[in-house]
């Protein structure tokens, strides 16, 4: 076997890298420096590619990662995240905007999620919306021009999806105000489903001739029902997360960390607990996810907490204590140690409760 004695640099030359025809694509030269192939002129050319299309197509590159990350919890985070540092906003799923995948939307001057991440919303359904949208209003929404129940596949339980996911921001009772949150709505359109199907009246034809034979003026029944669900309140913020993961697997990075609320954190120097590397005690803040309630076999009460932060960062937490309120999706700020062999820990009277929005 030959043995390389000495190198002597001779200066920069055009050369040519060697394919070997191997299973593991190496090709060993001698005194074990190994040659690979191609590889990094590969991702070389990739690289240059993607500037290229953010340089010169933006928006449409940044919509094409949010579309290669969609149904992968961490990674639309993290992509929404860096989008966001450009001065790019986020749209939430919108009846009137939303594609099959993700796109900028001139109009609303943000980045808009697709329908098709919904879960209840089907194919045929997605398909039908696109032939009869754009929706300004709820009459346009549900009725043709002789009131009509227009849709077949856009049915009750879809409704139901695009109702909790706050999808018709677009629509001008919502936009305008008159209708005040997506929760009145919701009861709007799913409570009267049935009456809203026979028509822009709420009733048969044959009733409604009857009434125009007694003298009788009816009432057009989408302004009846936005006056009898006009004091319903918004569902709450834990309300809306849960309603995103159920329908997408993932929940609003605004509604899980309003930017209110990482204005102030920022403001004050609060790191998440994920943040503390070398340090055995201190004090963070972290989002609880789920909830795990024990007991030792001495019969003291603790709970595990499964907690995240705005980084996707997820853990663990061993808390001291017990609660009987529902604590999914709330934020705390707690003083915590860092065991090497119990991990995160905390007890319950170190713990603060943070409104969000406070």
């Amino acid at each position: 076997m030959s043995f390389i004695k000495s190198i002597e640099f001779v200066g920069k030359q055009q050369t040519y890298d060697l394919e070997v025809d191997h299973h593991d694509h190496q090709y060993f030269l001698s005194n074990g420096i190994l040659q690979s192939n191609s590889h990094a002129v590969a991702y070389a050319i990739d690289s240059y590619y993607a500037a290229w299309l953010h340089t010169y197509y933006e928006k449409e590159w940044l919509a094409t990662i949010l579309q290669s990350e969609n149904g992968n919890p961490k990674g639309i985070a993290k992509a929404i995240s860096e989008i966001k540092t450009y001065g790019y906003k986020i749209a939430p799923v919108d009846i009137n905007f939303s594609g099959i995948d993700w796109n900028f939307s001139d109009e609303l001057n943000a980045f808009v999620p697709p329908l098709t991440s919904l879960k209840g919303v089907g194919d045929k359904a997605v398909e039908e919306i696109f032939n009869f949208r754009p929706y300004k209003n709820l009459n346009e929404l549900f009725y043709n021009e002789e009131g009509e129940w227009k849709h077949s596949k856009l049915n009750k339980s879809a409704f139901e999806s695009l109702c909790k996911m706050e999808c018709f921001s677009s629509i001008d009772e919502i936009k305008n105000g008159i209708i005040k949150n997506h929760k009145q709505l919701y009861h709007i359109i799913i409570d009267n489903y049935e009456t809203l199907k026979k028509g822009k009246w709420g009733i048969t034809s044959a009733a409604y001739r009857k009434l125009l034979k007694n003298g009788e003026e009816p009432k057009l029944i989408i302004d009846k029902l936005i006056e009898d669900n006009n004091h319903i309140e918004d569902w709450n913020r834990s309300e809306k997360i849960n309603y995103y993961m159920e329908l997408s697997n993932d929940a609003s990075t605004d509604l899980l960390f309003p930017i209110e609320f990482l204005n102030k954190l920022r403001d004050k120097n609060i790191k998440s607990i994920f943040q503390f590397e070398n340090e055995t005690k201190f004090i963070g803040w972290f989002c609880i996810i789920d909830v795990e309630k024990k007991t030792t076999k001495t019969g003291k009460s603790f709970m595990r907490l499964k907690v995240t932060d705005n980084e996707s960062n997820t853990g663990w937490v061993r808390v001291w204590g017990d609660i009987n309120t529902d604590l999914k999706y709330t934020l705390w700020l707690a003083e915590v140690t860092n065991d090497p062999n119990w991990g995160f820990q905390a007890n319950l009277n170190k713990m603060k409760l943070i409104d969000a929005y406070e």
